[in-house]
Order: C-alpha cells, then sequence, then structure tokens
C-alpha cells in the first residue's frame, strides 16, 4: 500500500494514501454476531438519514445540522488507517528532501499518536451507549445510537489496521519529486502538485487536517 509523506513548513508531517477500494473488506462477516449487529445500525442509520433529509420539525432538523458538525470532527485519515488492517506491506513514498530515517520516524510517530487516539475513541463510544440507548424514547430512529455505535465500529476498525502497520515493521521508503510541497502550503499549490502526482483527493484531504494556510484554506 502506497502512503504519501509531507513535511510542512511548520515541522508537521501529513500522511495520505488514496481511496482504497478493498476498505469494505474490512468489515465483519454479516454472519457473526458483531457482523449482524453492525447491519441493524447500518440500517438504522439510513432510516435516521431519511427522516433527518425529509422532516421539517424543528427536532430533526437541529438533529441533521447537528450530526453535520459531528461528521466533520471524523479525523480523515480514518479510511486509510481502516485500509491498513488489509494490507502486507507498506510503501512511503516523499518528495526526497529529507532523510529516509526522518520520514520513518515520523511514519513511527504518526501510527503511535493515531492509534492512542482511536483506543481513546473506543473507550469513549463504548461509555457513550448506554446513553445513546436510553434515546429510544424519543420518537423515530434512534440517530442517536446508530452513530455512536457506528462511531465506535470506526474507532475500532481504524485502531485495528494502525496495530497492523506498526506489526508490519519498517516501511519501504521511495521518492517522487513531484510531492514538492510550496511554502505556504496555499490550496492553489496542494491541487497543483495534486494534479502533477495523480492523487485527485488530496487537495479536500489537506483542507480538512487544516493543513493548509493563507485565505483560500478554508
Amino acid at each position: 500500500m502506497k502512503i504519501y509523506a509531507f513535511r510542512l513548513n511548520d515541522d508537521r508531517w501529513v500522511f495520505y494514501a488514496p481511496s482504497q477500494p478493498a476498505e469494505a473488506a474490512s468489515e465483519p462477516a454479516p454472519h457473526t454476531r458483531w457482523g449482524r449487529f453492525l447491519k441493524r445500525v447500518q440500517k438504522l442509520q439510513a432510516e435516521s438519514v431519511e427522516v433527518m433529509r425529509t422532516s421539517r420539525t424543528r427536532f430533526w432538523v437541529w438533529t441533521r445540522k447537528m450530526m453535520a458538525k459531528l461528521e466533520r470532527l471524523v479525523h480523515p485519515c480514518e479510511p486509510m488507517a481502516r485500509a491498513l488492517a488489509k494490507v502486507e506491506e507498506i510503501e512511503l513514498v516523499h518528495d526526497g528532501i529529507h532523510p529516509n530515517e526522518e520520514v520513518v520516524a515520523r511514519w513511527c510517530a504518526w501510527l503511535s499518536e493515531r492509534t492512542t487516539g482511536h483506543r481513546r475513541g473506543i473507550i469513549l463510544n463504548a461509555c457513550l451507549l448506554p446513553l445513546t440507548s436510553a434515546a429510544m424514547v424519543i420518537p423515530g430512529p434512534n440517530v442517536f445510537f446508530a452513530w455512536n455505535a457506528l462511531r465506535l465500529y470506526g474507532h475500532w476498525s481504524a485502531w485495528r489496521g494502525l496495530v497492523r502497520a506498526a506489526a508490519i515493521g519498517r516501511p519501504l521508503v521511495t521518492t517522487d519529486e513531484r510531492l514538492s510541497v510550496a511554502e505556504p502550503p496555499t490550496i492553489e499549490c496542494i491541487r497543483r502538485m495534486a494534479d502533477r502526482a495523480g492523487l485527485p483527493g488530496l487537495p479536500e484531504y489537506f483542507s480538512r487536517l487544516k493543513a493548509l494556510s493563507g485565505p483560500t484554506a478554508h
């Protein structure tokens, strides 16, 4: 699996992988207890989204806005972390300006940081399950329980992928001079670089990470 590494001018590092078509393979089989539970939650979530989309009542309009804000808080690297659960090897690609050893060290630090973050998310969402279950008294589908349960699964599957990546050991490191990021990394320069490197999803990824600077970053 190729993962692209970028060092920003404030010494932050960003790691990015294009969307993985095999990501869905990490979901539990539907015949398992957890798989059946997840399928019911996904159905409940779909029903909740439909109610929020069509209802004009004040409660559901408020709920729709709140859920949109919560979705924006989901870390954009989560799909990549989930996809790592199925990989056999990792290739880090960077612009060649920095030593390979530094890139590997930053990657390992990133893995550790994100593993800790998702572990905390698992604990938080697990603790919220009883509370969100209590929202069953509200008429209509329990969007709060569905969202919380799916976030619990999201954190767990991302955590599993990150642990898997750490267990693989030292990744292969290669360079690509097209990945050079200008300073400051404005949206325009990121788009140009993404076009050169064939990474169409990169500008949105940077924006969600708040990794851009300048008036066009928002």
